[in-house]
C-alpha cells in the first residue's frame, strides 16, 4: 500500500512540474490548484472522558487538485492529499501521520443529454443549511447526469461502516432550479454485505439495507433567503438478533437570512426524532458518513461534544453573520439552545429532560482574495437531568482555533 501510495505521489508530483510542457505538447489544458491550512486547536468539550477531556494541539493540510481538459468533452481530475499531521495529540506528545492519500481521481464526460462521471469523486446528499446530515464524503462509483435528473452508483468501505466490501450505495436526484427557487429531492438505497462487523455480530449477521427520501429547498425574495433540508430515512438488519437496532427516524432544519449592508442576521431550528421507551426500534435517522457543521462544537460527533444532531434533538439558533465594521474583516455570531427528543427511558444518552446550549464567535481576515486567517470561539454547555441519569458533572467547556487557509 505504501508503495502504491509513492507512486501515486510521484506521478502526481510529475503531473505538477512537467504540466505546461504536456499541455503544450498535446494540446490539452492542465489546470494545478490546491489549498493549505495550518491551524491550532484547544478543546475541553469532550463529553468522553470528563475527568481529562482536555485536547491541545496543532494541525496542517495541504490539497493538490489537478484537471485536464481533453478536447471540448473529456475531463480526467483528481485530488492528492498531504494527510492531516497532528502534533501535540492526547499527551502532548508529537505523533505525524505524515501520510499521503488520494482522496479523488475520475474521468467526466459530456455527451448530450448526459454528463458521464466515473471513478473516486466526491458526492453529497442534497443539503443547502450547512453540510449533509446524512452523507458527504468521497466514494468509487459512476453517475449520470440528464442535467434534471442524476443517478448513481458508489461503492466504499470507509463511509462511517466497519464493512470489509459491498457497502453499496444507490440513488437518484432530482434538479428544479429557477432565478428563486431551488428544489432537489432525491431518493437513496443503500446495502451492506456480508464482510461486516456490528457490536461483535460478523458476517451475514451485520449485514443490513437503508433507504432515504429527502429534498433540500432554497427560496430567496428580495432580501430574504429561506433554507430548508428534509430527509426520512430507515435502516434493517438481515439477522432477526439485531431486530433491536434497525432504525427509522426523520430528520429537518430550515432557516431565515435577511441580507443587510452590514450583516445578514439568521435564525434556524435543526430537529430530529428520537426513541420511545419500548426499544422495539430506534426512532433515529441512520447515516452513512455526514459532514454536517454548523456550530462550532455540536454536531456530528466527530468532536465527541456529546451532541449528534442525527441521534434525537430540537433547537433553535439566531445570530447574525458576516457582521463587519471594516474592510476584509467579518464576524459571525450565533446562540444555540436545544433538548433531547429521547424518552427518558430509552436508555439514549440526550433524552427529553436534557438541555444544551452554545455559544459561537468567529472570525475571518482576507489578507489577500486567497490567502485568509480565521479564528473560532465558543463556550458550550450540557445539563443533564439527574432523575434520568443518575450523579452526573454537568459539563461546560471552551473551543478555540486560530489558522490560516491559502488557496492557489
Amino acid at each position: 500500500m505504501k508503495s502504491f501510495k509513492g507512486v501515486i505521489a510521484a506521478l502526481c508530483c510529475f503531473a505538477v512540474f512537467s504540466g505546461q510542457s504536456l499541455a503544450g505538447t498535446i494540446n490539452h489544458d492542465l489546470k494545478i490548484s490546491g489549498e493549505y491550512e495550518l491551524y491550532y486547536i484547544y478543546d475541553d468539550t469532550s463529553m468522553i472522558d470528563e475527568k481529562d477531556n482536555e485536547k491541545s494541539y496543532l494541525e496542517h493540510e495541504f490539497d493538490l487538485k489537478f484537471k485536464l481538459d481533453i478536447g471540448e468533452n473529456i475531463t480526467m481530475g483528481g485530488k492528492m492529499e498531504y494527510a492531516d499531521s497532528t502534533l501535540g495529540d492526547g499527551d502532548h506528545a508529537i505523533g505525524k501521520d505524515n501520510d499521503i492519500e488520494v482522496e479523488t481521481a475520475y474521468i467526466k464526460a459530456k455527451f448530450a443529454p448526459v454528463t458521464f462521471t466515473g471513478g473516486k469523486f466526491s458526492y453529497a446528499f442534497p443539503s443547502v443549511f450547512d453540510g449533509s446530515p446524512i452523507l458527504d464524503d468521497e466514494g468509487t462509483g459512476v453517475d449520470f447526469d440528464f442535467g434534471l435528473v442524476s443517478v448513481g452508483m458508489l461503492r466504499a468501505d470507509d463511509f462511517g461502516e466497519k464493512t470489509e466490501d459491498k457497502n453499496d450505495i444507490y440513488y437518484i436526484k432530482g434538479k428544479f432550479d429557477s432565478d428563486s427557487i431551488k428544489i432537489n429531492p432525491y431518493i437513496a438505497y443503500q446495502t451492506q454485505g456480508e464482510e461486516g462487523e456490528v457490536d461483535g455480530y460478523e458476517g451475514d449477521d451485520a449485514a443490513f439495507n437503508s433507504f432515504w427520501i429527502g429534498t433540500s429547498f432554497s427560496l430567496e425574495a428580495g432580501s430574504l433567503n429561506f433554507l430548508a433540508d428534509l430527509v426520512y430515512g430507515s435502516r434493517s438488519y438481515s439477522d432477526k438478533a439485531l431486530e433491536t437496532m434497525d432504525q427509522s427516524g426523520l430528520f429537518l432544519d430550515a432557516a431565515v437570512q435577511m441580507k443587510m449592508d452590514l450583516m445578514t442576521p439568521t435564525a434556524f431550528l435543526i430537529y430530529s426524532t428520537g426513541n420511545d421507551d419500548d426499544n422495539k426500534e430506534h426512532e433515529t435517522i441512520p447515516v452513512i458518513s455526514p459532514d454536517y457543521e454548523p456550530l462550532n462544537v455540536f454536531g456530528d460527533d466527530d468532536r465527541q461534544s456529546g451532541i449528534d444532531f442525527m441521534s434525537g434533538l430540537a433547537g433553535i439558533g439566531l445570530g447574525v453573520k458576516k457582521l463587519s465594521f471594516m474592510p476584509k474583516l467579518s464576524h459571525d455570531i450565533i446562540l444555540f439552545y436545544a433538548v433531547g427528543t429521547n424518552d427518558e427511558k430509552s436508555g439514549n444518552y440526550f433524552t427529553e429532560k436534557d438541555s444544551a446550549m452554545e455559544l459561537d464567535f468567529n472570525s475571518v481576515y482576507m489578507l489577500m482574495d486567497n490567502f485568509k486567517i480565521h479564528g473560532k470561539l465558543a463556550y458550550s454547555s450540557i445539563d443533564l437531568d439527574e432523575k434520568v441519569h443518575g450523579k452526573v458533572e454537568d459539563e461546560a467547556g471552551l473551543y478555540c482555533e486560530f489558522g490560516m487557509e491559502f488557496d492557489f
